[in-house]
């Protein structure tokens, strides 16, 4: 009983390494197995209204996406704060990267993003805030409602970095 558990608590720790937390994780659960029950042949003939409904109760859940933001490695040069975006508005001026833990992208996804047109509709609806997510394999959005929704977002920094800056500590030195 006792390695049976261990068993489980070591897949456990490998899954929570690859895919961000997930709070009220319904689909992405770890612990059960989807429900048995996954069709409903009438649902096409209910009201659309109160299939909208059905599809808003299934995005309900709260998520913690842990996300990685990194200035690129060749900017290390004051950057001025003057610069407009496509909006007009000024940002910094740097082109920032971002990384999501593990496979976190494709775990922040609600499977009925691919379900059908309304269920993707419903779902667009509900993440009102598209984020641009630029990967190495073309540009991606991130889905994000920001009254389920938690991004902790953590500074990268390139490892000499930090290690120059804990020298300059210690030593007393800048």
């Amino acid at each position: 009983m006792e390695q049976a558990s261990a068993t489980i608590h070591n897949d456990t720790t490998t899954e929570m390494d690859t895919r961000p937390w997930l709070f009220n994780d319904a689909y992405f659960s770890r612990s059960m197995p989807p429900a048995a029950y996954n069709t409903f042949a009438p649902f096409s003939r209910l009201p659309t209204e109160l299939r909208l409904c059905v599809w808003l109760l299934c995005f309900r859940q709260h998520r913690m996406i842990e996300v990685g933001i990194r200035a690129p490695d060749e900017e290390e040069k004051p950057v001025l704060y003057a610069y407009p975006n496509h909006l007009g508005r000024v940002v910094s001026g740097r082109n920032y990267s971002i990384e999501i833990r593990g496979s976190g992208y494709a775990a922040s996804l609600h499977p009925l993003l691919w379900f059908n047109s309304e269920a993707r509709q419903a779902a667009l609806c509900f993440y009102r805030v598209h984020l641009p997510f630029p990967r190495q394999d073309g540009e991606q959005v991130l889905y994000l409602n920001p009254e389920d929704d938690v991004l902790y977002v953590q500074p990268k920094h390139r490892p000499e970095i930090l290690n120059h800056n804990i020298i300059s500590l210690g030593t007393g030195q800048s």
